[in-house]
């Protein structure tokens, strides 16, 4: 788990990863998760006026949940066949949640 106040923080994620969270309050993350992760993989990303910018392998598929309140989340990952499957928890409050491949 990762947390941060009023500060940036980038953060790589392990091979074979498969829960983690992100907390992000008055400040701004970055979650390298492109090493391949686990079977049945969640990453939950929480943002409160503030900024999360997440790598995840190319060709992976992301399958997202959340809400967002004044916030935004986008997810520009292109799935491929055979490709990881990580479930993505997003909620961006008053902030904002990028999902990119890395």
């Amino acid at each position: 788990m990762n947390i941060q106040f009023f500060s940036s923080r980038q953060t790589a994620l392990p091979s074979g990863w498969i829960t983690e969270w992100s907390i992000s309050i008055f400040g701004s993350t970055r979650i390298d998760a492109t090493a391949p992760p686990g079977d049945d993989a969640k990453l939950s990303v929480i943002t409160f006026f503030g900024s999360a910018n997440v790598s995840v392998p190319p060709g992976c598929s992301i399958r997202l949940s959340g809400a967002d309140f004044f916030g935004s989340q986008s997810v520009e990952v292109e799935p491929a066949p055979g490709g990881p499957l990580i479930q993505l928890r997003a909620i961006p409050i008053l902030g904002s949640i990028k999902v990119r491949p890395g």
